[in-house]
């Protein structure tokens, strides 16, 4: 065994209060069989995305949680798919039950950990009373979301370590309290944007706890605990004290249901890409007002004598590797015929550069126009963008981009597609893949837009299309406190960092260019110093290598075995190697059978296996 050991410790424009109760975020997991629909048809003869991994049998795996919702209940339609999503994605087994359907004296004697995902408790009625007893003999209860102020609450209050409550109060911000989740070695404060709620957003209850409470998360100031773990009897019970949904708040949840056990493990993408969308492609247009102003320079000169340069720099100092995507010409077209760029020295030059730095190459367009169809999309168009007439018309012009690309890289693969404006539908997604069977991954956008129809993904397979989707999580080089959070969260969720540029980000005042390129590389560069500190052992991933490891991630089924001085960990859907984060709470690592373990945070680990069997001896 060999565990390393972090060495000593060396701030999109959302906002926070769009996601907050009583917001309504629904994501829903629908797997299909492929089916003709209205417009394009997919090709059967795509293949499989498993490429030329094989992977092993299943294994069968039992139910250890039990998540009990309320139908009725507002909060359940916002916390529950996102609770849901968590579990899954941590390869968690779990059954969902209804609050009026659950048997509360057999039910719960069937599971290691229960998730309460609503917030009127009061309507487990007398099941309450069986529900301490199970905590007191040894049941895991976590909540996650803030309960309301009733009798079955306040009766709970020895089994979560509450003394008591003051009602609703207002909260900015969050604090951590201790060094346990990955970045917290860096950042351990983030502010909400508050954006016309300026005193706060009325989300949690103002509660006093037992001294014994094992807190993790509190208020901006301290005074509110948000987060927090309890020993009770031979149990233990984990709460979470706000009430927030969108995909910035899974890392939470992850962390929440991993402090139930002294031990916990579940599967992790490990892997860091970025993205230069547009690039190689012409000299895009824009105000070049801050450029002149800063270098005295035309556009052309300063990509070529003082943005490329910074960014190659970017990847000597830290040890990054970028994906460029082509875009081969800038017109606005959208009928055939669909003409070549001869211009090609810029593509050649500037692509070449990124592929000697150990970069790749994907597709973005032969133009910049979405792909989105006239007649059957016509509620994504968006801005001056044209729609297409057909998909044929889009499939020559895929054509052309690829035909133009192999020309100019012919030792190149171009597996990876970003969609324009990060907008695609799923004709036009159809239409893509039919046109290039060498595309297996899309990368488009984690975070929904407010303001525009964006593809939203989430790290996994579309199985309707038969792609891998990779979701780039943050953008540009001015991130707010949305996109730190969100960057943050990720890493404690899926272990993965995903971001992407555009070089004309300094043309355009909203992406600020008004600040100048140097003030936007001192912000960027404070981006990359947090995941340096904060992340030293993730994988350096070019867009194909990011969606390899999501493939396997994917695929990967877990069974865990738990035991006194042990955790046995028995994978299927394996294909050579796997990641994961393993939680201790009060425990130390003895062994580690299988695998290697990098220390990332206080009691938090990175397990690379090496084996499709585990064995996690502790202490």
């Amino acid at each position: 065994m060999k565990i390393h050991f972090k060495k000593d410790k060396e701030e999109n424009n959302t906002g926070w209060n769009r996601v907050a109760v009583p917001v309504v975020a629904i994501f829903i997991f629908t797997f299909l069989v492929i089916l003709q629909r209205r417009g394009v048809v997919l090709d059967d003869n795509r293949g499989e995305v498993n490429g030329d991994y094989s992977f092993t049998e299943d294994v069968k795996t039992t139910a250890e949680c039990l998540l009990i919702v309320d139908k009725e209940d507002v909060n359940t339609l916002e916390i529950t798919p996102e609770m849901e999503i968590v579990l899954k994605q941590m390869k968690i087994p779990y059954d969902k039950k209804d609050v009026t359907e659950v048997d509360w004296d057999t039910d719960l004697y069937n599971y290691r950990n229960v998730v309460i995902s609503f917030s009127d408790w009061d309507k487990m009625e007398d099941g309450a009373e069986t529900l301490s007893r199970w905590i007191l003999t040894g049941g895991h209860l976590m909540c996650d979301t803030t309960p309301y102020v009733g009798t079955v609450f306040k009766a709970l209050f020895p089994r979560l370590g509450i003394e008591s409550c003051a009602g609703y109060t207002k909260i900015k911000g969050i604090t951590l309290l201790d060094e346990r989740m990955i970045g917290s070695y860096v950042k351990k404060n983030f502010k909400f944007s508050l954006d016309g709620e300026e005193d706060g957003l009325d989300i949690s209850l103002g509660i006093q706890l037992s001294k014994d409470c094992d807190r993790v998360v509190a208020s901006e100031d301290g005074s509110v605990p948000l987060l927090w773990g309890y020993k009770s009897g031979s149990g233990k019970t984990v709460i979470m004290n706000y009430t927030m949904t969108d995909k910035f708040q899974r890392g939470f949840y992850c962390l929440a249901y991993s402090m139930l056990d002294d031990v916990c493990i579940y599967p992790v993408i490990n892997a860091s890409s970025y993205y230069i969308d547009d690039f190689p492609s012409p000299v895009p247009s824009g105000d070049s007002t801050y450029i002149m102003r800063d270098y005295g320079v035309d556009i052309a000169t300063f990509y070529a004598n003082y943005w490329l340069p910074q960014v190659i720099k970017w990847e000597k100092e830290y040890g990054i590797v970028h994906t460029g995507f082509i875009i081969e010409d800038y017109n606005d077209n959208v009928n055939a015929p669909f003409k070549r760029n001869y211009a090609t020295a810029r593509f050649l030059m500037f692509g070449n550069m990124l592929l000697n730095n150990g970069g790749e190459l994907g597709l973005h367009g032969y133009n910049h126009q979405p792909l989105c169809i006239k007649g059957i999309d016509d509620d994504m168009q968006f801005g001056t963008y044209k729609l297409w007439p057909d998909s044929k018309s889009i499939v020559e012009a895929i054509t052309e981009l690829k035909d133009f690309s192999d020309q100019l890289f012919p030792n190149e693969t171009f597996r990876v597609y970003v969609p324009p404006s990060n907008i695609i539908s799923e004709e036009g997604k159809k239409a893509l893949l039919n046109a290039d069977k060498d595309i297996t991954i899309i990368s488009s956008i984690y975070l929904p837009d407010a303001d525009v129809n964006s593809c939203t993904q989430e790290f996994g397979i579309d199985e309707e299309n038969n792609v891998i989707e990779t979701p780039r999580i943050v953008s540009g080089c001015d991130m707010d406190e949305y996109m730190y959070y969100t960057a943050f969260s990720e890493l404690n969720f899926h272990y993965v960092q995903s971001h992407f540029l555009h070089p004309d980000d300094v043309l355009d005042p909203d992406r600020g260019a008004e600040a100048g390129w140097a003030k936007n590389v001192e912000w960027f560069n404070e981006y990359l110093d947090f995941l340096k500190v904060s992340v030293p052992d993730i994988r350096q991933c070019t867009g194909s290598e990011m969606g390899d490891a999501t493939l396997k991630y994917t695929k990967l089924s877990v069974e865990r075995i738990y035991k006194n001085d042990c955790l046995e960990v028995n994978l299927g859907g394996y294909a050579g190697d796997a990641s994961f984060l393993l939680r201790l709470t009060d425990k130390e690592i003895v062994n580690v059978a299988g695998g290697t373990a990098y220390k990332q945070a206080e009691g938090c680990y990175l397990i690379n296996a090496t084996s499709d069997h585990l064995k996690i001896e502790f202490k």
